[in-house]
């Protein structure tokens, strides 16, 4: 009788794709790859979005309404202003927000996620460079296991500082990867 109960309550229940009145939202998250920038706050227009990143830091996603935003990078505790970039944001897509570059010239930018999977048996990758110590382009070798380098062709050449590559499928494997100079 309690299930019988229990199951008339859940059958019941609406799904939540059929809340009533919830209104689709953007998802972003923050990756701070300044090597020497003190901590930072990020913020859309008046609202925190994260706390005192440190270099390295790849945040989870967290909802904003859609539309023209702009997002800003603080010095953590303060309202010193390092950084900011203005996007457009779309219901029910996701957005990567990158910080980098070294301090001194402090770089943002938005880039927008891949929103639907990779094609059945293969995985997609991006590469974003903000290697600031590098001065010359690198390639991008994946390189399966139990092969060596000689055997494969990069998947990117000549990257430089600054890009941000397009999504790439890559098969379902175990790689090495593997960063040289071009050539």
């Amino acid at each position: 009788l309690r299930l019988g109960g229990l199951a008339l309550l859940l059958g019941g229940l609406p799904g939540c794709q059929n809340i009533t009145g919830s209104v689709p939202v953007s998802q972003v998250r923050i990756i701070d790859a300044s090597p020497d920038a003190p901590g930072l706050d990020i913020y859309q227009g008046g609202s925190a979005l994260a706390y005192n990143l440190g270099f390295g830091t790849v945040t989870s996603y967290v909802s904003i309404g859609p539309g023209i935003s702009t997002i800003a990078a603080d010095t953590a505790g303060s309202k010193q202003q390092l950084t900011t970039a203005r996007g457009t944001f779309a219901a029910s897509n996701e957005y990567t927000v990158l910080i980098g570059n070294v301090a001194a010239d402090l770089g943002e930018t938005i880039l927008t996620d891949q929103s639907g999977p990779a094609p059945s048996g293969q995985i997609s990758v991006r590469f974003l460079d903000q290697a600031t110590r590098f001065s010359t382009g690198v390639d991008v070798y994946f390189v399966p296991s139990g092969s060596s380098i000689a055997t494969v062709n990069p998947i990117l050449t000549n990257v430089v500082f600054g890009t941000n590559s397009a999504y790439i499928n890559v098969p379902i494997g175990t790689y090495t990867l593997q960063i040289l100079p071009t050539g």
